[in-house]
């Protein structure tokens, strides 16, 4: 075939277009030819795989391009002779991360594939061709191209697939983890998201309207798969109310419902609940109304899977609710929940979650000054605890949540045991405890339990004496205060970078939430924003700052 052949054939008959794609291949037989068979939806594309290998009219070699991979030319010369074969299949192209420099570096030694005198079917999709057009123009001067018609019922199938996928890996994770977007596979420039992005639109070109579930399922998507904490907020409350308005009412329960519309407004009040207890965590100065906010809505999804008849899901969130009450200083409330919490753990929760409720146990008996009380719950915690992690001792796949368990919650147990003992009298048991919370425990999992566990044991010490041991546990408190953001300064003492929390159960802290409260204090955000947009320029390639001493450059 030569240069300037151009074939592009889109039918709305998958059949007629394959038949096209298999007499490309007959005419390429026994020389070089380069063929972009073009499909958007990813069970359809393996479809039309399977059947232009059943029907192909020569021997044909499947390559799917490992991550690794470094060059497109030597990934199929050695796929080929590996299994030799009359032509070789590539898939899996624009999954991976260097795609890129992949194609540019294709691109450049086109001549050499001119050697493998073998046709090659090229497996991608229209941001795929769009890719190869602008970025490998004498490669793709090559191509035949064959567009295969996606119908709007695959398109459908694959977003309810996707929904699905989705609700389960996160229901199905622990508490000690939320999944990120690269963990969902929804980051920026996965291959999900790009034909999630092709489905929707194709679909509106089409006036193909969706169905309210899944269009409320895709509004939680836009939630998880938001870089900003704002945005995260509308998606999901975008999403709660439409499962809302699929809930039958009261008065017409015979009207329009979804099986899972109910199940699915309990967990998204959970979700906006966990939205607000993160939203505490970072901006210090909204905490109380933040962790009331969050109060509100775990207790909503408890009290939705308790009147669906779905306790186990109820216990699967109710420690969400207890932890936003203990943090409040509310003892009352809490005890109450606790009460409300037993049954549910007795017989649906493991050994941890039951001992992150014994935790609570202790928390409440301290807010209501039940010392002796505290002491027995903290140590029933503490066993739970290690009944739980002899369990899964030497699981690596629970190894995150091992160290969880270890770095947070045996903290607060441990914490709450020292507290307790201490007044009982015992000071030099409740530094003992306090001091082996200290040395487990994380600031940058919970910064505040770490400077309440130092405020705790530096009074310890000065009861007993020990004032330089005071002196420095109060420097060591100030520091952290003020490196978390619990303190502007920290007086007398080596100034420490800010720092972030990074407690693996809280949403990652998007970029723009990360700059320092003294840049935004001084009015140089705008500069901040404005050298970010000059480095990511490929045509500013040198930046120099200056100014006199004490200007702020290196902050």
């Amino acid at each position: 075939m030569t240069d300037s052949t151009f074939v592009q054939t889109t039918a709305t008959q998958p059949d007629d277009t394959l038949a096209e794609l298999l007499r490309l291949l007959t005419l390429c037989r026994g020389e070089f030819g380069l063929i972009l068979a073009v499909c958007n939806g990813s069970a359809l594309r393996q479809q039309l795989i399977e059947q232009v290998y059943q029907q192909r009219p020569y021997p044909l070699t499947r390559l799917a391009l490992a991550p690794g991979t470094q060059s497109l030319y030597r990934a199929i010369t050695e796929a080929m002779q590996a299994d030799p074969a009359e032509a070789v299949m590539v898939t899996n192209l624009e999954a991976l991360p260097n795609v890129d420099q992949l194609l540019g570096g294709a691109n450049q030694i086109r001549e050499e594939f001119r050697r493998l005198q073998q046709p090659l079917v090229l497996w991608i999709t229209d941001q795929g061709l769009q890719r190869l057009m602008r970025d490998t123009p004498d490669l793709y001067s090559w191509a035949d191209t064959v567009e295969f018609a996606t119908p709007a019922a695959a398109h459908l199938a694959f977003l309810h697939g996707l929904t699905e996928q989705v609700w389960a890996r996160v229901l199905n994770s622990r508490e000690n983890q939320f999944l990120s977007r690269t963990d969902l596979d929804l980051a920026p420039g996965s291959p999900q998201v790009s034909e999630l992005t092709l489905a929707l639109a194709a679909l509106e070109q089409q006036q193909v309207a969706l169905p309210p579930e899944l269009a409320a399922d895709l509004a939680f998507l836009q939630g998880r798969m938001a870089d900003q904490p704002a945005a995260a907020r509308e998606g999901f409350e975008a999403s709660l109310a439409q499962w809302q308005a699929l809930v039958p009412a009261e008065a017409d329960p015979a009207g329009p419902a979804h099986p899972q519309a109910q199940e699915r407004v309990g967990h998204l009040w959970f979700y906006l609940g966990l939205w607000w207890r993160d939203h505490a965590v970072r901006h210090r100065a909204t905490t109380p109304e933040s962790l009331a906010q969050a109060e509100s809505y775990f207790e909503q999804a408890v009290s939705t899977f308790e009147r669906l008849g779905r306790p186990e899901l109820a216990a699967t969130y109710i420690n969400y609710w207890a932890e936003t009450l203990q943090r409040q200083g509310k003892g009352d409330e809490l005890a109450a929940v606790v009460m409300r919490a037993l049954p549910l753990h007795q017989q649906y929760s493991d050994a941890l979650r039951q001992a992150r409720l014994y935790g609570f146990w202790a928390e409440a008996d301290l807010a209501r000054g039940n010392p002796q009380s505290a002491q027995e719950h903290a140590k029933r915690a503490l066993a739970l605890q290690d009944q739980g992690l002899a369990a899964l001792a030497g699981d690596r796949q629970h190894q995150a949540l091992l160290d969880w368990e270890q770095a947070f919650s045996r903290g607060w147990y441990l914490y709450s045991l020292g507290k307790a003992t201490g007044r009982l009298g015992d000071r030099g048991g409740a530094i003992a405890h306090l001091e082996t919370a200290k040395a487990i425990a994380r600031s940058d999992y919970d910064p505040d339990l770490y400077r309440h566990i130092l405020a705790d044991l530096a009074q310890a010490y000065f009861d007993r004496g020990d004032y330089r041991l005071a002196f420095d546990t109060r420097e060591t408190q100030a520091a952290i205060e003020s490196r978390f953001n619990f303190r502007a300064f920290i007086g007398a003492g080596r100034i420490q970078p800010k720092q972030s929390v990074a407690n693996p159960a809280l949403p990652t802290l998007s970029p723009v939430e990360s700059i320092a409260p003294e840049i935004i204090a001084s009015g140089r955000e705008a500069d901040v924003h404005q050298l970010v947009q000059r480095i990511e320029r490929d045509d500013k390639r040198f930046t120099v700052i200056y100014g006199p001493s004490g200007v702020g450059k290196s902050s």
